[in-house]
């Protein structure tokens, strides 16, 4: 299994309205084939920064089959105009495994 974590930057101001954005746009990302689990959390010390944490049946689905679809450009529409930057994503392993 893959676990993905994004740190996502919100503009100052805009967290609230990029949270109800995620919940309408992360049905993108949870319906996707090999979308194992999704989970937001917010910063307590920068409540600015979120971190999308996703879990994954491998790399693959989530380069190839989730990035390469139109769930993707559904998932970014709904949620980029919050972003200060792009996400910074990074795939770990989950040692669980």
């Amino acid at each position: 299994m893959i676990v993905t974590i994004a740190e996502i930057i919100i503009r100052p101001g805009d967290e609230n309205a990029f949270i109800a954005a995620y919940h309408e746009a992360s049905r993108h990302i949870a319906d996707s084939p090999g979308c194992r689990m999704l989970r937001l959390v917010r910063g307590i010390e920068q409540p600015n920064r979120f971190l999308l944490l996703s879990e994954w049946v491998s790399l693959e689905s989530h380069i190839e089959g989730f990035y390469g679809s139109d769930g993707f450009l559904s998932w970014r529409a709904g949620v980029c105009e919050y972003f200060v930057e792009p996400p910074c994503v990074e795939h770990v392993v989950d040692l669980r495994d």
